[in-house]
Order: structure tokens, then sequence, then C-alpha cells
């Protein structure tokens, strides 16, 4: 009872983080899963787990920055929506403080310290435990602080300078967290992984049987495989050390070397257990895909480093495998990208009557874009591509936490700046991350059933996996294509570029990060008008706005930072004035044309 009762009194500390303290009881287990029990921390745990963002985007998240250009998605150049000449405020793209949305970008500069408010609690606990209870719930709070870390580091991505070391203090009545240096926040975080790596394995041996049982059923991430929270760690930790070695290399070296010695990288997808891979009704980013349909229709960015031969069709071995598992074609088979020009959009809307409507023609194309509940429809009339719904809608596959395609393409980078001695080439660790994504992509295709995917006119939305021989003979192109680079400018555009194909949609975040670290792939210019073309250049985002009211004192010592155009630390200084657009926008993948279409559009 006396255990019981302290429980009881930390949690109703709980209210200084934000919330009442019913709602923090709503919150303390996932109510669909797990059922209340002694094992406190566990059930924090798995609280902190199932809240968080973390390691799934969020519906609302994704539904506002797929919406527009104003959003990360659009703006990456990973979906584009068609635009019309009533859309007038497209102009204002290149003023970013009009234009770019901060809906729930806020979450990412708060939710690392409200996301994992019962850690101080956690380790409250600890201190009432006798010597076996410590050691059956010291994990929780080590994977806690591992995974908080994680959050923190996104935080840095996209705001630099922001409440860390100070972000935990409010049961020591610190309620006015100072700005951290964003250097010293992700140097702490890296070398906080590095002791975490080597603490979760032993703290799991540590367990006694039915702590054990405890920690595969409340550890909702990975069901209580030590293994592989070990692996996440160097994984992540090798990541955050890459993305620094532009600013700070000799540190970033010692890092890297003492992972690559460790050899405890993962050898496959690390992919979170079940009970995540479907969310409560309304909160899944999928749902956030399919009301942003709209803006569902693939750049050219994207679809044509999968399109090689830039034929819009799908030529196995010549052309990547992913096409068809990431894309849907059109009515004619056809791989067809949206057209960055906007005055092909502006045309084609001008024979729209009313700005929703889902189904119009221009020239003998058509664009349909409610592909999620008619797609018999979409495949009539359709003429450009969209991702596959299949793949990226209908569908309860498992979510990743980190994946192996991402490590072989870290490694690429590690190997091409002498950043450390991996065990292959940069070319032979490119040619790996193609395979990984390759057998990653249609893996979570697999998980799709679909009932529209046998039908006559939609075979393709789960197509035949690749063979061997084409899996082999695609990837050694584009490791054949890295190798006759001219330079390392060239060869960053070609492990960025695979990267952004294996991301995509699914991690727009990262994308982003890497796009501003080393202003690759190099997007086109958006054609607004004959005199105006978009390069909207956003380095990070201001700080939310109730925050110069509730933290002033802090927040004047960052004032500098608060505002779209200041580089993250991590940019090194011969990128900061570079603009991660082409010089013109004269590319010949920007003006898509379809049959039927003239050559040119009225005004």
């Amino acid at each position: 009872m006396k255990r019981k009762n302290i429980v009881y009194l930390l949690i109703a500390t709980l209210f200084i983080f934000g919330g009442c303290q019913d709602e923090l009881e709503k919150d303390f287990v996932n109510p669909g899963i797990y059922s209340p029990t002694d094992d406190v921390p566990a059930g924090m745990f798995a609280s902190m787990m199932t809240r968080t963002r973390t390691f799934k985007n969020d519906y609302g998240e994704f539904w506002w920055h797929a919406g527009s250009t104003g959003g990360l998605i659009g703006h990456t150049h990973l979906i584009m929506r068609h635009v019309r000449d009533a859309y007038g405020y497209f102009a204002d793209a290149n003023d970013v403080k009009v234009f770019y949305t901060l809906m729930t970008v806020d979450a990412y500069f708060y939710g690392h310290n409200i996301d994992f408010r019962e850690i101080p609690i956690m380790e409250g606990l600890l201190e009432n435990m006798s010597e076996q209870e410590k050691a059956d719930n010291q994990i929780y709070v080590t994977l806690s602080k591992m995974v908080r870390g994680y959050r923190a580091s996104k935080a840095v991505d996209m705001y630099n300078s922001v409440p860390y070391s100070e972000g935990l203090k409010g049961t020591e009545g610190n309620f006015f967290p100072k700005f951290d240096d964003p250097w010293e926040i992700y140097k702490t975080i890296i070398d906080d992984l590095g002791v975490y790596s080597n603490e979760i394995v032993q703290q799991a041996n540590a367990m006694s049987a039915d702590g054990k049982r405890v920690f595969e059923r409340q550890d909702v991430i990975f069901g209580g495989d030590a293994q592989k929270w070990q692996q996440f760690a160097n994984a992540l930790r090798l990541r955050l050390a890459v993305r620094v070695s532009g600013v700070q290399e000799a540190y970033a070296k010692g890092v890297i070397s003492e992972i690559l010695s460790g050899n405890k990288l993962p050898t496959e997808d690390l992919l979170i257990k079940e009970d995540l891979w479907v969310s409560k009704p309304g909160d899944h980013w999928k749902r956030g895909l399919r009301e942003r349909d709209y803006a569902g229709f693939l750049a050219p960015t994207i679809m044509y480093k999968m399109d090689k031969d830039k034929d819009h069709k799908y030529t196995p071995g010549t052309d990547d495998p992913r096409l068809p598992v990431i894309c849907l074609p059109n009515r004619d088979t056809l791989y067809m990208p949206t057209s960055f020009d906007f005055g092909v959009g502006q045309a084609v809307y001008n024979k729209v009557k009313e700005w929703n409507q889902e189904e119009f023609e221009y020239g003998g194309a058509y664009f349909y874009y409610n592909y999620f509940d008619e797609l018999d429809r979409y495949m009539k009339y359709n003429a450009y591509s969209v991702y596959n719904p299949a793949t990226m809608i209908r569908n309860q596959e498992p979510w990743r936490a980190f994946t192996k395609a991402e490590v072989d393409l870290l490694l690429a980078e590690v190997a091409l700046k002498g950043l450390g001695n991996t065990p292959k080439t940069a070319a032979e660790h490119v040619k790996d991350g193609v395979k990984s994504s390759i057998a990653y992509w249609y893996h979570m295709n697999s998980f799709s059933n679909w009932d529209k995917i046998n039908s006559s006119n939609s075979w393709f939305l789960k197509p035949e996996a690749p063979t061997a021989d084409h899996v082999e003979e695609f990837s050694t192109t584009i490791a054949d294509e890295f190798n006759n680079a001219a330079g390392l400018e060239d060869k960053m555009e070609i492990i960025i570029g695979q990267k952004y194909v294996h991301l995509n949609i699914h991690d727009y975040f990262e994308v982003f990060s890497e796009l501003r670290r080393t202003r690759h792939p190099r997007l086109p210019r958006i054609k607004f008008s004959e005199s105006l073309a978009l390069m909207p250049d956003v380095e990070r985002y201001p700080y939310p706005g109730g925050e110069a009211a509730t933290n002033a004192d802090a927040m004047l010592e960052v004032k500098d930072q608060d505002n779209f155009t200041s580089p993250i630390f991590w940019v090194p200084d011969n990128l900061k004035n570079q603009p991660y657009y082409e010089d013109d926008y004269n590319q010949d993948y920007l003006y898509i044309q379809y049959p039927g279409i003239p050559e040119t559009f009225p005004n």
C-alpha cells in the first residue's frame, strides 16, 4: 500500500506539465490495449510510446502539410497540387512569412518535454523500490530518455535552439526553461545514445522472469526485444553523427568509429510491433492523405528518379522496381508526373466550374483525384499519377522505427566523405540501400488486402515483386551512376536522391532535414508565370507564438532565431547561402505534356 500511495501522490503532481489529473489518468495506460497494473513505470512507458508521434505520423499533421505547397510535403516536391488562376495566393510562396503553414509544427517544439513528462515521476518511483523492482523497471526510464532525445533532435531540426536540459524540471519548480545551444543538445543526445546502447541489453538481462513478461507486453514498439532497441539506438546515433559531420567533423568521426567498431547496427528493417499498426479511427496519417488526395499527384522530382528512361512506362531492369509499388499509373497505364509549370494547371483549371470538382477535362487530359473511394472512375479518367493507394492508404502495413535502407545510405555518405572505415565502398553501400529499399516497399505493399486489388482494371495495385535479376540490374545501374559522378556533390545528389525516393511521404520531415543539410536533391523552381519562378527556401520554423508570452526572458536570448531563414546549426558554412533549387526552371522534366494537350495554353 505504501508503494501505491507514493504512486498516486506522484501522479497528482503531473498537473504542472499541463492537463488535469483526470486527463492524465486517461493517458496513463492505453485503454484499448492495456489494463492498469501495479507495474507503474511499465504503464507510463507504454503510455508515452503510444501517445507521442515519435514513430508514427499524425493525421492532423499530415493533413496540414499535404494540403498545398505551403506544407512541407508539397514544399519538398514529394507531391503536387494542380493550381489554377483563382489560386493567386500561390504567388506568395516566395514570402514564407505569408505562405507557410505553422499548423502542427508546434508539437515538435513542445513534444519532447510535454509528451515525456512522466520521466521524473518514474525516476522518483525507482528510488523507493527494492533492488529487484529496480532491476525490473530501470529499462523503462532508459528507453523513455532515449526516445525523448530522439524527439528533441527533431525539435532542433525544426527550430535550432529549444528548451531541453531544463525541460523536465517542473517538479523542481522550474517552469521557465532556458533555450539550450542546439549543438550542445545534439552532443548530449548522441553521447547519451552511446551509453543507452550499452545499458539496454544489460538491463533487460537483469530482469526477473516476471519483469521480462511485463516488458514484452508493455513495450509497444519492439515487444521487449532489447537487441532491436540497441540497434535503433545505434542507427539513430549514426544518423545524428552524420548530420553534424559538416560542422563537427572530428567529433562525428569519433562517434562513427565507435558505432562501426561495435557492429550493432540494424541488419534488417526495425518494424514496430503489431499493436501500433492500426490507429484509432480518425487519427492515422493515411486519413490525412485520403482527405488531401487532390494534392496527391506525383511530382517530377521523385517520379523521374524512378522512371529512368522517362518514357512514362515501367521497364523492368531499366526503371526502378519501386515505381509500380509507390506510384499508381494513369488511365493509359502510364506513369505521368504532374508539371511544375503552374500555367498548365491554370489552363486546366479554367475549365473547372467549382474548385472542388473531382472530374474535369482539358484538351483530352482528365484529372480525377478521388482515387480512395472511386478507384474505377480514377482509372477510367485520370491522366496523372498519384501515390499507390494500396501501399499508402488501403493498407494495414507495419510502421517502421528505422529502415536498413537508410542505414545503408548513411554508410554510403560515411564512406564517401571518409568519416569512418565502413566494410564496403560508398558505391556498394548505395547499391545495398537501393536493394533494401525495394524489399522494404514490396513488403509494405504485401499487407494490403483491398478488395479492388483483384479487379480487372486494377491488378497493378499489388504488383508482382521484381526478380532478383531485375533488382540486381537496377541497383547496379545506380551504383555505376555513383561511380561515374564527377565529384562529391554529384555523388551526394545520388545518395540523397535515393534517400528521397525511399523515405518519400512516409518520412517527409527527415527528407526536409536532409534537403536543408545537403542541398540535395536539387529541386526545380516552380513556374507560376512567365515572370515569376518560385523558390521559397525555408531554413527553419519560427517559435510558437505563445512562447514569448509564457517564457519571455528565455525567448529574448534566441530572438535572432525567431524566423524562417536562419539555418539550423548543422548546415555547413559553404551551404548556408546556397538555395536548394536549381539555377533555372527549364529542366526537361519541368514541362510535362500529355497526349491531347496543345503546346500553347490560353491566358
